[in-house]
């Protein structure tokens, strides 16, 4: 194990090997081999946790409820900025949709999404693939203004329903279910 000792007049860390447990005045109950601290947390400087403890991998935003037919997609705080990652979107939905023999209804939370200006058009086309072979219906909902419009227009032109609902509550349930 390792003891770690600010020395003060320097500001700097001094490590030094020490079997911490010696210096104890008492047996520590240790079951498994103990893991590696973060060594983030012997550095001066900020940890930076807001991305480890915050963020989602693509496929934890993707979820199925097949007893509802409900394909739930979770892109707030999510940002597409290449080629891949759209790709790399479709995929991860075909993983989970293809395979069910039959079409889902799809619901997309766009909080706080971003999307580089360039990816648009390729974006779009991908959701005009997922939706054309895979969707029955989407509601999509988003509590930004700005995206509303330029998502709106980019769906537009690939000849889909246009409309974001500001809030999820603004579509009624039981019309989740209209094929738009």
């Amino acid at each position: 194990m390792v003891q770690v000792e600010r020395i003060a007049d320097r500001g700097t860390l001094n490590v030094r090997q020490v079997k911490i447990p010696s210096l104890m005045d008492f047996a520590p109950i240790i079951k498994d081999t103990p893991r590696l601290m973060d060594e983030r947390v012997f550095r001066p400087e900020p940890m930076v946790l807001k991305e480890d403890l915050l963020t989602l991998t693509l496929e934890e935003r993707l979820t199925y409820d097949a007893a509802e037919n409900l394909f739930f997609v979770n892109f707030e705080g999510y940002a597409v900025q290449t080629g891949q990652e759209v790709e790399d979107i479709k995929d991860a939905v075909e993983k989970i949709v293809a395979s069910l023999n039959q079409k889902v209804y799809t619901i997309v939370n766009y909080d706080n999404f971003t999307i580089l200006p360039d990816i648009v058009d390729e974006y779009t086309d991908m959701v005009k693939y997922l939706v054309d072979n895979h969707f029955s219906g989407v509601t999509r909902y988003t509590i930004s203004t700005f995206l509303r419009m330029k998502l709106g227009d980019a769906l537009k032109k690939k000849g889909m329903w246009r409309l974001i609902f500001m809030k999820a509550v603004q579509r009624h349930a039981g019309r989740w279910r209209k094929n738009e």
